[in-house]
């Protein structure tokens, strides 16, 4: 099944759609374990060019099992994704992000890169995400209160990198 858009009100419609039947606290998120949080291109600051790297998600576990129809999800790029998130600045966002990094899914560069695509009406969204990458010497269970990252698993960026950076 395919459903498609043609105006910014469908569009936001379809994502609140979506939020109320998998949504947090939905019958989805208590069944599956995690929720879907329906969204239209106004809620967050993504990076020029997102559209071009979606990820399909289609396999086993997005099939009707009566129908057989495999559905396929449409999601961010991983980098994409943490932009949006440290452009929204909340903590969760911050730990999602850390995760990330700490499992090696995103890059510091990565994301540094990404920012110089968004749209300079977001500026001081991305200083303040730039900052937060960037910056040198903290750890991120100072970012998180609460959040234990063991130091193996957390480099900070080498110092010719962070000059070369923080000098732009």
């Amino acid at each position: 099944m395919w459903v498609r858009a043609e105006t910014d009100e469908e569009i936001r419609a379809h994502a609140a759609a979506l939020t109320g039947v998998a949504g947090e606290w939905s019958l989805f998120d208590e069944t599956h374990g995690f929720h879907i949080d329906g969204v239209d291109a106004a809620t967050a600051i993504l990076p020029r060019g997102w559209e071009t790297r979606l990820v399909a998600v289609a396999n086993d576990q997005t099939e009707n099992v009566a129908t057989g129809v495999r559905f396929t999800g449409w999601c961010l790029d991983p980098h994409d994704l943490c932009v949006a998130k440290l452009c929204a600045h909340r903590d969760k966002d911050r730990a999602f992000v850390l995760a990330l990094i700490r499992h090696g899914l995103v890059s510091p560069e990565g994301l540094l890169e990404r920012l110089d695509a968004v749209h300079s009406d977001h500026s001081q969204q991305v200083e303040a995400a730039r900052r937060w990458i960037l910056e040198e010497g903290r750890r991120p269970t100072d970012i998180v209160p609460g959040l234990v990252v063991p130091d193996e698993f957390f480099e900070p960026l080498p110092s010719e990198e962070l000059e070369a950076w923080e000098g732009r």
